[in-house]
């Protein structure tokens, strides 16, 4: 049996960091979902503490929350995250998975996003071909996730 589905066979994992800033209002949005969706487990699990499960499940920052269906994992969401992008977590969950599913929260793409085009932008301004080709597949990285759909893994 793998760390996932000792963990959580269908249910949402929210692995936080302490002092992480984003983490406190992840949780609490992640709490009121639970809160809505009944059927759906819900835990936190904090990456210091556990992390050969962090290591198994390539959590890479924190806040990072996991949907697992039938104890495959379904859905992941990295960063900071608004209510809209918590309530799709929790529905992936609970098997409502849409064909596209953002995997990036909204402010990680447009940081992404921003910080790609400042880079288009210094590259030719400063001539530097490279520079342009860093910031433009810096900037396509923010929205790698709706360009590419994912399927679902047969029941």
């Amino acid at each position: 049996m793998s760390h996932t589905t000792e963990l959580v066979r269908s249910g949402v994992v929210l692995f936080t960091t302490p002092g992480c800033p984003h983490c406190p209002r992840v949780r609490d949005l992640s709490e009121r979902a639970a809160l809505d969706t009944p059927d759906v487990e819900y835990m936190e699990v904090s990456a210091l503490d556990r992390p050969d499960l962090a290591v198994s499940l390539k959590i890479r920052g924190a806040p990072t929350a996991l949907a697992f269906d039938g104890g495959v994992e379904v859905d992941r969401l990295v960063g900071a995250a608004n209510a809209g992008e918590i309530d799709r977590v929790f529905a992936s969950a609970a098997g409502q998975l849409l064909a596209t599913v953002p995997r990036v929260s909204t402010e990680n793409r447009q940081i992404r996003t921003g910080a790609g085009l400042a880079l288009v932008v210094a590259g030719l301004l400063t001539q530097v071909f490279w520079l342009v080709l860093i910031g433009a597949l810096f900037g396509l990285s923010a929205w790698h996730d709706l360009l590419l759909p994912r399927r679902r893994a047969a029941s």
